[in-house]
């Protein structure tokens, strides 16, 4: 006598388009950086910075707590996750790179952490005091494009990177090594290159941010939108990496025993000996005492072209495998 068991199977299919995605995105970071760049040419029509309205301060790229913020963090945690199921994918085949994008994973998680939180701007305060700074309105003794110090422990982290993944990148497929090159170049170009020339900048013209005069607000837009637009390039590139190379990835979520039935006590009441429909038709409705029901969600997860139809009977076929 074995306890009976409700085995619920919960399918959801994801079918995504890595051009739909990117012209989405495209068109969200272009309207991003429209409305910011209108809203700096309003405060300093006049020549001088007039107060920012709730509305600028809502959409400026150049706010840590605005919505653009808010879109490259999410923006980031996605690449994380399309670098996590690769390396997942990577994982199952015992690919000699799967450390690799595993480790991208967790940089990109980090990244998101930090574009949500500002931590970099916690290690600049840091670098400031070292130098001699008081880490605020005082003496910074780092000047020209060292201006916003942690330029310095970034670009030394990047240098690691660089060394480590080199070889990664060159084992790479063609269209995937030039899109990870390319939206390598925007990012860090952006982040790091922009932010030095800023600093130069915020010197010569004086302030010590970049949003205190037109020019530097203008520029502080052009970084915000090439690291937009560079992790835009990156997760287009991700999602046609997973369409060539891992067409489908499937999560199961749940009770993982073949056997379910396997050392379950015995059921109680006087219908335990009689199966699900003989004990449905005897009138007998829902799990008796003693009964369990064995839930599992599975996810399977398709990079497709965009127009292309997917065939519902083969992908149960391929969910049921």
């Amino acid at each position: 006598m074995h306890k009976q068991n409700e085995r619920l199977t919960a399918n959801l299919h994801l079918h995504i388009s890595p051009r739909l995605v990117f012209s989405w995105l495209f068109a969200i970071v272009v309207t991003f950086t429209a409305i910011s760049v209108a809203s700096d040419l309003i405060r300093f029509r006049d020549g001088h910075r007039s107060k920012m309205t709730w509305w600028m301060a809502l959409f400026n790229l150049d706010r840590p707590l605005g919505v653009p913020t808010f879109f490259k963090g999410i923006l980031l945690f996605v690449c994380a996750a399309a670098l996590a199921a690769i390396a997942l994918h990577q994982w199952r085949q015992r690919d000699s790179f799967r450390f690799h994008w595993a480790a991208l994973a967790m940089i990109f998680l980090y990244l998101s952490l930090d574009e949500m939180c500002a931590l970099h701007n916690q290690l600049e305060t840091m670098m400031k005091q070292r130098g001699g700074g008081d880490g605020g309105a005082g003496t910074n003794e780092y000047h020209g494009v060292w201006h916003y110090s942690w330029v310095i422990p970034a670009l030394a982290c990047l240098a690691l990177v660089g060394v480590a993944y080199l070889w990664f990148v060159f084992r790479l497929p063609s269209a995937t090594r030039t899109g990870v090159i390319l939206s390598f170049v925007l990012c860090v170009g952006g982040a790091v290159g922009l932010e030095m020339l800023g600093g130069w900048l915020a010197e010569r013209i004086g302030g010590e941010e970049l949003g205190q005069n037109l020019p530097c607000a203008l520029l502080a837009n052009l970084e915000e939108f090439t690291e937009m637009l560079g992790l835009t390039v990156f997760l287009h590139t991700l999602l046609n990496y997973k369409m060539e190379f891992v067409p489908h990835l499937l999560l199961q979520v749940g009770d993982a025993n073949p056997n379910p039935n396997a050392n379950a006590p015995a059921l109680a009441g006087p219908h335990h000996h009689l199966s699900g429909p003989a004990r449905r038709a005897a009138g007998v409705h829902g799990p008796t005492r003693g009964s369990r029901r064995v839930g599992k969600i599975e996810v399977s997860v398709h990079v497709r072209p965009r127009g292309t139809r997917t065939d519902k009977f083969a992908d149960a076929q391929e969910t049921s495998q």
